[in-house]
């Protein structure tokens, strides 16, 4: 009489095999769900964005002395108060966050509205708002309003272009 071993029934290995593809794919979708989410939550400034101790200077002023007004000129939720953060953290003193009062529309990326004792310190927040437009109004305060047109994308870091004293460095 002779004995036949058998190994373990068909139906356990392919239960095992089931089950390591299943934990397979798990992680793979895991994976695939933690690179979405990283890439989705980076900053809108794509790419590098300006050390919150950049330094430059139009006509002896710096962005801690400068108080501005951040004003949304578009139907984008919330785009005020990210760009407010933003330029906080670069050292500007921010007064008020809201919808633009004058309730214009706004194609372009931004106007920077001043007053004649806010011609310097408008000229240094324009550096920070590529493409903007400044317009002079009859203020009679050094505040100065940035007011996001649909075009604007991202704070940026001033051009040495923009001005001739502007000493900057930027992060990552």
């Amino acid at each position: 009489m002779s004995y036949t071993e058998t190994a373990e029934p068909s139906w356990r290995a392919s239960k095992r095999r089931r089950t390591a593809i299943t934990l397979l794919v798990l992680l793979a979708l895991l994976a695939a769900a933690i690179y979405y989410f990283s890439t989705y939550w980076k900053d809108e400034t794509s790419g590098r964005t300006p050390c919150p101790t950049t330094s430059a200077a139009v006509g002896g002023l710096r962005p801690a002395t400068i108080t501005i007004n951040v004003l949304n000129a578009t139907k984008r939720n919330g785009l005020a108060g990210k760009t407010s953060t933003t330029l906080k953290g670069i050292g500007f003193l921010v007064a008020t966050v809201a919808n633009d009062p004058l309730k214009k529309t706004i194609a372009g990326t931004a106007e920077i509205r001043y007053g004649a004792k806010g011609a310097d310190a408008a000229k240094l927040v324009a550096t920070y708002v590529p493409k903007s437009v400044l317009v002079l109004d009859k203020r009679n305060t050094s505040v100065v309003d940035v007011v996001l047109g649909e075009a604007f994308t991202a704070v940026a870091a001033p051009t040495a272009t923009a001005t001739s004293s502007a000493s900057t460095s930027t992060c990552g």
